[in-house]
């Protein structure tokens, strides 16, 4: 029995040593699985972030490459084109732009040498400066600097035949540092155009009747159709100038360019003229260079009659004879 108890008891203490070692065992095994998932976590952590940089980068790269405003696409519009609608309306063009260049009078002669290219020409031209400041800075005690601050601006209207419209305004996208607005109109005037039309072929249908009447009437009827006549004449002339008007617009595009450059400074240096009576000499001062130019008047002058010194001798040469003749004839006398 003893040895049965003693078996039991060594039996027992083996099988909860070796659950205390498994135990134990799985515990190492679990915290070197989680210290394998924590590397694996980090690993993939400090693998995702280079990847996030390099689409920070790459978005940066982007927005540094973004290109440039695309001026030929903005200007250009429908409105500008020949197209089917023309065939069956009377569409006069006009175009309004404003717009910033880098060198506002080369841009001038350019834009109007391709007006000129493209058959058209120019209606007016205005070139100015607008001052934005104006200050003088004293530089020195009698100099000031004056510093002008301006803008060169000019407006341009020029007319363009209208198949060349869409032509032009795509030429002019050389000069455009900046593009402030464009407006491109095509107005129907089919309406007005043949209001115009009629009413000429009115006063032309007038003035037949009228030249009938005159051959038939007397004087009295003669005078007043001539009168009225004249009055219809000046609406018929009116009337074909209205015309040619609106033929020259259906023609010819107006366009009307604003254009301006960045502003300027202009430094010049001017004299204080205000302050100029404290710089001029002192009495003292002018005392001085009165006797220093009185001396240099003297000492000029005993040179020149110094240099006269031929003119003495012969002078004193003369008056020796002279005044030994004289003698000699008050002996005689006496």
């Amino acid at each position: 029995m003893i040895s049965l108890l003693i078996i039991a008891l060594v039996a027992f203490s083996c099988g909860k040593a070796q659950k205390d070692s498994s135990g134990k065992s799985g515990q190492e095994s679990a915290a070197t699985e989680q210290q394998k998932d924590e590397k694996a976590d980090e690993s993939g952590v400090k693998s995702s972030a280079p990847t996030a940089t390099a689409e920070e980068m790459l978005l940066s790269d982007k927005s540094e490459a973004a290109p440039a405003e695309d001026y030929g696409n903005m200007i250009s519009s429908s409105a500008a084109r020949i197209g089917k609608q023309d065939s069956m309306r009377k569409l006069i063009r006009t175009a309004d732009l404003k717009f910033r260049t880098l060198d506002v009078p080369k841009t001038t002669y350019q834009i109007e040498d391709l007006v000129l290219a493209h058959g058209g020409y120019t209606a007016g031209s205005n070139l100015s400066s607008d001052i934005m400041d104006e200050s003088t800075t004293r530089i020195s005690s009698d100099s000031l600097i004056e510093s002008t601050t301006y803008m060169l601006t000019n407006e341009m209207s020029v007319r363009v035949p209208v198949e060349k419209l869409d032509t032009f305004l795509k030429g002019i996208v050389q000069f455009i540092d900046f593009l402030d607005y464009r407006n491109i109109k095509a107005e129907d005037s089919s309406l007005s155009y043949l209001m115009k039309e009629l009413e000429k072929k009115r006063t032309d249908l007038y003035n037949l009747k009228m030249a009938s009447v005159e051959a038939s009437g007397d004087s009295y009827s003669k005078m007043y159709a001539m009168q009225q006549q004249l009055e219809k004449q000046i609406q018929s002339d009116q009337a074909m100038i209205d015309k040619m008007q609106m033929d020259d617009q259906l023609k010819y595009a107006t366009v009307t360019l604003h254009l301006y450059g960045r502003e300027k400074t202009r430094h010049v240096v001017l004299p204080d003229e205000e302050k100029i009576e404290s710089y001029k000499p002192s009495f003292g001062r002018l005392l001085v260079q009165a006797i220093s130019n009185g001396w240099n008047i003297l000492r000029w002058l005993i040179i020149g009659i110094i240099t006269l010194w031929p003119l003495w001798l012969a002078g004193g040469i003369v008056w020796i004879v002279l005044a030994q003749a004289k003698r000699r004839r008050n002996k005689k006398s006496q």
